[in-house]
């Protein structure tokens, strides 16, 4: 079964305790084999209607979050990385 967990995704710290959290619960074999990041900046509009600094902003936000991910699972056999 998936485990969902929410992190900061921008606190490398607190990705670390969620990848050990994930591998304490799944102690068989402590495998993760795929992670999500849904990280998003609520700017109420659509690409079309943004504006340059929402636009930045919610890219950072992407960016940053995907940064951290890369490192904290860097060592993980991981099958998947799904972004939205």
């Amino acid at each position: 079964r998936p485990l969902y967990l929410q992190a900061d995704a921008l606190d490398a710290g607190a990705l670390e305790l969620a990848r050990q959290a994930i591998r304490s619960h799944y102690s068989g074999d402590g495998e993760i084999h795929g992670i999500v990041n849904s990280a998003a900046v609520l700017a109420d509009a659509s690409l079309a209607n943004m504006s340059e600094d929402a636009f930045r902003a919610a890219l950072q936000a992407k960016v940053d979050t995907s940064v951290n991910l890369g490192r904290v699972f860097a060592n993980e056999p991981l099958d998947f990385v799904l972004f939205f």
